[in-house]
């Protein structure tokens, strides 16, 4: 990554006023585990360019890698402002407030995102914020609608075991952990 951060750099250094230079570079350096300079470099890129949604994915990437969880909802929230069919950008705010702690939010932003594009890995999401907060029954519709889009799934076949033993189906929890298993295998 050394090499590509010197590349990066010195496009940066070229191009001075290019935003697409800001992003990259901002992705890079969290990939390098550089927050600080990856800040800046994707706060840049948003001031020279507001209205583009993708700076502001990169800005909300770099808050996530740098566990400012809520930050990076905010700025994941302003790509759905920007994007509102973005089912990826609704998604990842909802995975930053689910990291953070607000359940609620999470909640509201998968269900936002499962409305735009309903993805197995939403639905999973979903499902893992009913499971927390004690709403089996909600959990299982979830985890078995991301089985349905995601039968190849291992962990999300899990997932769903763990929830039917919750909610005392012991035979199918028994039926989808053996699932699980098997799918891990292959």
């Amino acid at each position: 990554t050394q090499e590509a951060l010197d590349e990066a750099r010195r496009a940066r250094e070229l191009l001075p006023d290019s935003d697409e230079a800001m992003r990259f570079l901002a992705w890079l350096l969290a990939e390098a585990g550089q927050p600080d300079a990856a800040l800046r470099e994707a706060r840049q890129a948003v001031e020279r360019r507001p209205r583009f949604a993708e700076n502001h994915n990169v800005l909300a990437y770099v808050y996530f890698r740098a566990g400012r969880f809520r930050e990076a909802a905010e700025e994941y929230g302003r790509v759905s402002e920007l994007q509102p069919d973005n089912a990826f950008a609704l998604h990842m705010r909802g995975t930053a407030l689910h990291s953070a702690g607000d359940l609620d939010g999470a909640m509201a932003a998968y269900r936002a995102a499962i409305q735009v594009a309903p993805q197995s890995q939403t639905w999973a999401n979903l499902g893992e914020v009913q499971y927390t907060r004690g709403e089996m029954t909600e959990a299982l519709r979830s985890f078995e609608e991301a089985v349905r889009l995601a039968p190849a799934s291992g962990a999300i076949r899990r997932a769903l075991g763990n929830a039917r033993h919750r909610t005392g189906d012991t035979k199918g929890a028994k039926s989808d952990w053996l699932a699980a298993a098997e799918l891990s295998r292959r």
